[in-house]
């Protein structure tokens, strides 16, 4: 098997990981290693790919491609990781591995920490339901974790993305959606995905706080509320939402679905 991003000009780091959950899910399946036709990529593919770990994904000594950049790097990528459970530490260290990239906070540890956290509790609770099938079948309750630098813009991106069913097709079934669908009917009344993704935030602000009232997406959007400063972007079924500090949402209603949640969030440093 040939592996040839040749047409792929620039990987950005949400686009990125998307592609490293695709290729780790077709890893996991595959009982062969492809071969690298990597002298006919772009360079910031290779650049991509030595930075964030793929190489080694698809079973490659990168050492044996031409993976070493050649100009100015103008994107510093951690390399991915992915997982099943929802740890503490794991949000904790990854914040603290972006920092050292970085060589400074990336904001305040408890809001960098709940946001990353919240939404790997998100995937371990609620992203894979047993009851709803996924097509193609994927690892259950698996995330992916990205984050970069872009040194020349001074912004900090941290990205998390799953393969399950989706924010639109699991909020219906949760235990807050009572409360919820009044919100969402009162922000959208075309009832779009983006739509009800932003309702689902709005919920979280709102809520009281008490026991088993959740804050979700609120809960993430907080690093972003805290810094004053840079957006949350969520892509879920066939809605895409921005949260800018100040501003009112920005809603997106996507040609077609996309599979699992991608959430990204970008902060100016």
């Amino acid at each position: 098997m040939m592996a040839n991003f040749s047409h792929i000009k620039r990987l950005d780091p949400a686009s990125g990981l998307l592609l490293a959950a695709e290729i780790d899910r077709w890893r996991r399946a595959a009982s062969r290693k492809p071969v690298p036709h990597d002298h006919l990529w772009d360079e910031n593919v290779r650049n991509f790919f030595h930075d964030a770990g793929l190489f080694e994904l698809l079973g490659i000594d990168p050492r044996t491609t031409r993976s070493q950049p050649t100009g100015a790097v103008t994107t510093k990528t951690l390399p991915f990781q992915t997982g099943t459970l929802h740890e503490g530490g794991t949000a904790d260290r990854f914040r603290a591995t972006l920092e050292s990239l970085i060589g400074r906070s990336v904001g305040p540890r408890n809001r960098v920490y709940d946001a990353i956290s919240e939404a790997m509790t998100n995937v371990a609770h609620h992203a894979y339901p047993s009851e709803i099938m996924l097509w193609p079948e994927s690892p259950k309750n698996r995330w992916w974790l990205g984050g970069s630098w872009l040194p020349d813009e001074r912004i900090a991106t941290v990205q998390i993305y799953d393969h399950g069913v989706g924010i639109p097709r699991t909020l219906p079934k949760s235990r807050h959606w009572s409360e919820v669908l009044p919100i969402f009917g009162r922000i959208d009344r075309e009832r779009t995905d983006a739509g009800m993704i932003e309702a689902a935030m709005d919920y979280g602000r709102t809520s009281t706080g008490q026991v088993g009232r959740g804050k979700g997406l609120a809960q993430m959007a907080e690093w972003i509320t805290a810094a004053g400063n840079g957006a949350l972007r969520i892509l879920s079924g066939r809605g895409a939402l921005t949260y800018l500090p100040g501003k009112r949402p920005i809603r997106v209603k996507l040609p077609v679905e996309f599979r699992g949640t991608l959430i990204e969030w970008k902060v100016q440093l």
